[in-house]
């Protein structure tokens, strides 16, 4: 269950301050997310796990107070090792079907060359033979 909205008022001081920076913020076009894209410190790819020891992120939990949504109610595929195992498996699978069809279409066209390359020796020798009666 969502928390309720807190009872009273912000002070008029803090609103204002919070209103300038928005509006500042909107006729200058910043956008935080693009700031944070462009830091050269939040490109490094271990961030993640850096940003969870600060601030005591549970990756697992929830907010919410609600059983159903504590880390024993995901099923087992719910979680990363598991979803990159079935990835991984997919992947392979597809790989292995994408190779099938290109062997096939390589003995496929292997094969069309040969029965081309008969095809040229059959008339060869027919017009071979052809000559031949005619010469005698």
């Amino acid at each position: 269950k969502v928390p309720s909205e807190p009872k009273g008022k912000c002070s008029s001081k803090l609103q204002e301050r919070i209103s300038g920076e928005l509006l500042k913020r909107k006729k200058t076009g910043y956008d935080f997310c693009n700031k944070m894209r462009e830091n050269k410190q939040f490109r490094n790819p271990s961030i993640y796990d850096k940003l969870i020891d600060m601030i005591g992120i549970n990756e697992t939990g929830t907010n919410f107070t609600d059983p159903t949504l504590t880390k024993g109610s995901w099923l087992k595929e719910s979680f990363y090792k598991q979803l990159a195992e079935k990835q991984q498996k997919d992947y392979d699978r597809k790989e292995a079907e994408r190779k099938k069809e290109r062997d096939e279409k390589a003995s496929g066209n292997a094969k069309d060359k040969l029965d081309k390359q008969l095809k040229a020796q059959l008339i060869q020798d027919k017009l071979n033979k052809q000559l031949r009666t005619k010469s005698s």
